[in-house]
């Protein structure tokens, strides 16, 4: 099943009506910023598919590939690059951002950090200083990368984990979502670290938000 699909049956089992950037965030997938990721029921998922809201149906339904771009590959993702630098993202004089990167809105990346080619740096997320996102890596949103810390090529970090100072997550390497990784940590290339948790009952709207706090991870964007 896609990202899009996972995403969609996520919602569709929540039954919920309308759901924010920060919440669809954190129901397993990793997503895409967009213009109207705040303001409509529509979301884009980092291997391309959308995730839309039928007012007519009032269910989710998942476009597949229903963007287009560079496909790169980050870990097991086949996700869809589209080159873009938010004019709200805070990015130090002296950072190094490649030109072919993401910086979505509200990104910080600090002094001397490096951000490589085809790397995506997810929304509201610190890349601090000296630390380095090589490139192909996705650094999903509502994350932080500490002082001197290094994502490496092609890996993934899920929405709301925090790498703490002078880790090193190895080539191709995935953490899932809400992943602490402590300070001088060294995690493998192509390895898997965190736990992925999944819905299975039934609720209503306004449990919905008491859930989202306590998801940790599911499968992906």
């Amino acid at each position: 099943m896609s990202s899009g699909h996972h995403l969609q049956a996520h919602l569709n089992t929540l039954n919920v009506g309308r759901s924010s950037f920060d919440q669809a965030a954190r129901l397993g997938v990793e997503l895409v910023h967009h213009a109207d990721s705040d303001q409509h029921p529509i979301f884009h998922t980092a291997d391309g598919d959308i995730v839309h809201r039928d007012a007519i149906t009032e269910e989710w339904s998942a476009i597949d590939g229903g963007r287009t771009g560079t496909t790169v590959r980050s870990g097991e993702l086949d996700r869809i690059h589209q080159p873009y630098m938010a004019d709200d993202a805070r990015i130090h004089p002296t950072a190094n951002v490649a030109k072919t990167a993401v910086v979505e809105p509200g990104a910080t990346i600090g002094p001397g950090a490096f951000v490589g080619a085809h790397a995506h740096v997810g929304k509201d997320t610190t890349i601090a200083s000296y630390a380095r996102v090589e490139p192909g890596a996705f650094v999903g949103p509502f994350s932080s990368v500490h002082d001197g810390s290094r994502i490496g090529p092609g890996a993934i970090v899920g929405a709301g984990s925090r790498v703490g100072p002078t880790a090193n997550l190895g080539a191709g390497a995935r953490l899932e979502q809400r992943t602490q990784v402590d300070a001088f940590d060294n995690i493998a290339a192509n390895t898997r670290t965190g736990t992925t948790q999944r819905p299975n009952t039934r609720l209503q709207p306004g449990q919905i938000t008491n859930l989202v706090e306590r998801f940790a991870a599911l499968d992906r964007d």
